[in-house]
């Protein structure tokens, strides 16, 4: 290595002041991009500089130079950026146009190196900007002055849109690649069948051409002219030619969509709103202004500008966008509260669609907003009747609890005294020897032990001190013994399960409702109940062979009981009434 090339790589290497004379005086930019968090992207300030923008007032976020970059050059740019993704030796080199901050074009050289780790995969990319734009007005002055000149006719076919000058690359079906001159070129492709009829010309150097190829089928051609200088550091015009088909059939089906949706948004009554990728609202429909009674007369307006959220609410809308964008979601569905400019506090419900480019980066929202001030009313006002159905439930069972706890508290206290004190007055007698008043005694000993069993199981405290089920067994077990109407109970439930002390009580309370309805009205001899524990749920089944209910317009106290507790428990009740062959129920109840 020439001891200067290594005393220049040496400086380069620790002294700033060469660094910054090469930025700042050889190149017009620089820019170095993490393509693992593809959003960062760092610009030298010359970069914006060169552009008529402030490097201050402009961000280190990839998404600003696309927005003023010609939307052709960035598709360009893009594949460009693929290719040389996926072969090192594929130069990232092209001419772009940029938008000046004045509305001017400027031409951009743009050049550019993948940084790889050790497994080849692409974490950074380095680049530089030349502008070439004196270049193109010199050629421009050229052509003018000179048309006859070879190269300047040929930049002035370019720039013109009159025909393709040289061919480089070919990318098109069924197309050939050449380096002819001009002559030469149309020439070729004539006698090969191709010929060219212009559709548009988008811009000064982009001609759009419609090819017919070997085949006979035609495609739609794009034919771009662009810049370049050769190894003598000489300019040299190039261009090259791409089947276009996708481009334009995707461009067709947007528009005919956004034609369809601007008829829509026109013809119906809920407001479509449209952001940007910024979260600017560039589009809202006409029914906007009735729904909210605001006008928006200038676009883009940021989405935190549009003042007609409830202040409760604002905050709530915002987040549920920037959860739905963050983790890439299509859809989202929200309710909320806005500020109508005459009618006060009004309810919106909101179906957004979001879409993403191919790197998943967020490019649109579309947001439908409904007015459905009349249903929340409608279902405040439903939830404030089931609160007080609620309400009234509560006070009627617990109603019923405590006139069957004073009922047998009574029993307890004064019936059961009685008895009692009739035993104790039969045994101080002494006449136990007589065997009628013997048997009496032990009739009044298990009247007193019934009766005492009776009030204990009427209190609450008796089920939530055995085990729930052994308990429920138990009273089936006893009414057996004197009832002709036998139960049995089919248990899937384990012990080790968790059940509060409000769902025993009121599953207790409901088998002891469907036991006694069913003695009472079933005419039936067999009645089961199975308990099963199914994803958090409580399941009750029960079945009787009776005769089901004769009148299903007239539901009993205790049905309405027992549909009064499950509505309690937030659980569900069924009845399957057949007559002569039964009466079913299923009711299902949340543990949690």
């Amino acid at each position: 290595m020439n001891y200067l090339e290594k005393e220049l790589v040496d400086k380069v290497k620790s002294d700033n002041i060469v660094y910054d004379f090469l930025n700042n005086v050889v190149l017009d930019g620089t820019w170095f991009w993490d393509l693992e968090n593809p959003e960062n992207e760092w610009m030298s300030p010359n970069f914006w500089t060169t552009l008529g923008y402030d490097p201050k007032e402009m961000p280190h976020n990839a998404n600003a130079w696309q927005n003023i970059i010609h939307p052709d050059d960035f598709i360009l740019a893009k594949e460009n950026l693929i290719k040389h993704f996926n072969n090192p030796d594929f130069p990232y080199d092209q001419v772009v146009r940029y938008n000046h901050k004045n509305g001017n074009t400027i031409w951009i050289r743009c050049k550019g190196m993948c940084i790889r780790d050790k497994q080849g995969k692409p974490i950074r990319m380095l680049g530089v900007h030349t502008k070439v734009s004196a270049l193109i007005l010199n050629q421009i002055e050229e052509v003018k002055e000179n048309p006859n000149n070879y190269r300047a006719s040929v930049l002035s076919s370019v720039l013109n849109g009159k025909h393709d000058e040289q061919l480089n690359t070919i990318k098109s079906k069924n197309l050939v690649q050449t380096n002819l001159n001009q002559q030469e070129n149309e020439n070729y492709l004539l006698s090969k069948g191709h010929s060219f009829n212009e559709l548009s010309e988008e811009t000064k150097s982009i001609i759009r051409k419609e090819v017919f190829g070997e085949n006979a089928n035609k495609y739609p051609a794009e034919l771009v002219g662009f810049l370049f200088l050769d190894r003598e550091n000489e300019p040299q015009i190039g261009s090259f030619i791409s089947d276009v088909s996708e481009r334009i059939d995707l461009k067709e089906l947007l528009r005919k969509r956004d034609e369809l949706l601007s008829m829509l948004a026109d013809n119906t009554s809920d407001s479509l709103l449209i952001f940007n990728e910024k979260m600017e609202l560039t589009y809202a429909s006409p029914s906007f202004e009735r729904i909210i009674g605001i006008s928006i007369d200038k676009f883009p307006i940021e989405a935190k500008k549009l003042n007609y959220l409830h202040p409760e609410d604002a905050n709530f809308v915002f987040e549920s966008y920037y959860h739905a964008v963050s983790n890439n979601n299509k859809d989202l569905v929200i309710q909320h509260r806005a500020i109508h400019a005459s009618k006060g506090e009004i309810w919106l419900e909101d179906y957004a669609n979001f879409e993403y480019d191919d790197e998943n980066v967020f490019k649109k929202a579309f947001i439908i907003s409904r007015d459905i001030t009349q249903r929340k009313q409608l279902e405040l006002k439903l939830q404030k009747e089931s609160e007080k159905r609620r309400q009234i439930a509560e006070l009627l069972v617990e109603s019923k609890e405590k006139s069957k706890e004073d009922l047998y508290k009574d029993l307890h206290d004064g019936v059961n005294q009685l008895l009692f004190a009739s035993k104790l007055s039969i045994e101080n007698a002494g006449i136990s020897d007589n065997k009628s008043l013997s048997n009496a005694l032990e009739y009044l000993t298990s009247a007193i032990e019934e009766i005492r069993k009776i009030a204990l199981e009427s209190t609450s405290q008796f089920i939530f001190n055995d085990c729930f089920l052994s308990a429920i067994i138990d009273y089936f077990m006893k009414i057996n013994v004197n009832s002709k109407l036998k139960f049995s109970v089919d248990n899937r439930i384990t012990e080790q399960l968790y059940i509060n002390d409000t769902i025993r009580k009121h599953i207790f309370r409901i088998c002891q409702e469907l036991a006694q309805n069913a003695i009472k009205h079933s005419h039936g001899t067999k009645m089961f109940f199975r308990f099963i524990h199914k994803d958090g749920n409580i399941i009750l089944i029960t079945k009787d062979n009776g005769i089901g209910i004769q009148n299903s317009n007239q539901v009993g106290i205790g049905l309405k009981s027992i549909k009064d507790r499950v509505y309690l428990m937030n659980g569900k009740v069924r009845f399957f009434n057949n007559l002569f062959q039964g009466l079913a129920v299923y009711i299902e109840v949340k543990l949690t």
